[in-house]
């Protein structure tokens, strides 16, 4: 469904209204599909800014981000569809890329990746959603 006056690169700002005043403001930017491999969306960040509880935890919720040198901490024991991460409350879901992607069992303890790239998705709490399993890189 297409939004009347909305078009690739338009930005969209959406306020988040409680009960006395506004909570949060979002802007997103829209692209097309294959705009998704530009490297300039992607935002560089730690894991201490994104993880739960970090200093940039909701700056960059929503946006496609980059981790740098992450350690696998194995399979999630409460779910097969994400992976954990050494040091660090943040999860790493294959909610985008699927279940053909990866499991939780697909990066072993200790593994060490290069990187992550993902879509800083939130459910109880932000979780890194690679889009497809090249987006991890041992």
């Amino acid at each position: 469904m297409a939004l009347a006056g909305v078009h690739v690169g338009s930005w969209i700002h959406i306020r988040v209204v409680g009960l006395t005043a506004v909570t949060q403001t979002f802007a997103i930017w829209t692209v097309e599909s294959s705009q998704c491999q530009d490297t300039s969306l992607v935002q560089s960040v730690t894991l201490a800014q994104i993880q739960p509880g970090g200093t940039d935890e909701a700056k960059y919720r929503f946006m496609l981000v980059k981790v740098l040198n992450a350690t696998s901490a194995g399979a999630d024991p409460k779910s097969t569809a994400l992976f954990l991460l050494q040091g660090s409350p943040l999860k790493v879901t294959n909610f985008i890329a699927g279940t053909t992607a990866f499991t939780g069992s697909t990066f072993a303890n200790g593994a060490v990746l290069t990187s992550i790239t993902g879509v800083l998705d939130y459910f109880s709490g932000n979780q890194l959603a690679p889009r497809k399993r090249l987006d991890i890189t041992p």
